[in-house]
């Protein structure tokens, strides 16, 4: 049975951590793409964007010795047209589980692909996995980490799997956040004035959309027990009992917008 070793998946969770309280970088993706590269012994791992009806894909960012930016512009659209089997498989339907190319069309017919062999010609890599991120209308956003020689083994599997939620849900709060500082002025300065840290912003933007605790854990990746402490936290700091009060009090003070009309 594959284990992973104790530290293995915790540096993950520490850098994850850090940019949940706003320790983090400015560029986080990028310090945890060279995590990934480090923990799943890969040459290259490349977060990208595709749609596959309409045949594009775009790179978001990249952690490799090989590429560069203009190479990885010219790459990723190459890869869909090319009919990249985790472009298809991400953006046509939903699926959160990490998946090698082989897995999805055999390891003789990866090999023989036109994307196998641009990923050779880019990449000096044999082999492709994907960790998904999120999904929506068609169009599918995560990463793909490449091997030079050999697939993944488990102990690599088992990683990405359990990685793939942390991930998903700081996608999410990376996205909200992102969002949130466009649409409300000063938001950021009337949150640390009540002391909300950036996890419990992106809580009370979803609590904002009436979800319950089960759909905003299934949105950020935690747990809802987790969620309801997050809630109480916002509670306390905003005064307040309840959610209907706690959105119309931060709408009051400036931390969330207020609907128009």
């Amino acid at each position: 049975m594959a284990r992973l070793a104790p530290r293995e998946y915790e540096f993950l969770l520490d850098l994850a951590s850090d940019v949940l309280h706003g320790r983090g970088p400015e560029q986080p993706w990028r310090q945890m793409m060279g995590e990934l590269r480090r923990a799943l012994h890969t040459t290259t791992v490349v977060m990208t964007e595709a749609t596959w009806h309409r045949r594009e894909g775009r790179a978001l960012g990249w952690s490799g010795e090989r590429m560069t930016a203009s190479r990885l512009a010219e790459l990723s659209p190459l890869m869909v047209r090319a009919g990249h089997p985790l472009a298809r498989h991400y953006s046509t339907r939903r699926d959160d589980e990490p998946r090698t190319a082989a897995d999805l069309v055999g390891a003789a017919a990866w090999r023989d692909s036109e994307a196998c062999g641009l990923t050779r010609e880019f990449l000096g890599a044999e082999h492709a996995m994907g960790i998904p991120l999120h999904w929506a209308a068609g169009t599918a956003r995560g990463f793909v980490v490449y091997h030079a020689e050999g697939d993944f083994c488990a102990t690599e599997r088992l990683y990405a799997r359990r990685a793939q939620p942390l991930l998903a849900g700081l996608d999410t709060h990376l996205r909200l956040v992102a969002r949130w500082r466009t649409t409300v002025v000063d938001g950021e300065e009337r949150a640390e004035e009540r002391r909300l840290t950036p996890r419990e912003t992106t809580v009370l933007l979803l609590l904002a959309e009436s979800l319950s605790a089960v759909a905003i854990g299934r949105r950020l990746g935690i747990s809802p027990r987790t969620v309801q402490k997050h809630v109480q936290r916002i509670y306390r700091k905003l005064e307040v009992t309840d959610r209907v009060g706690a959105v119309l009090r931060a709408q009051a003070t400036g931390v969330l917008p207020v609907p128009r009309g």
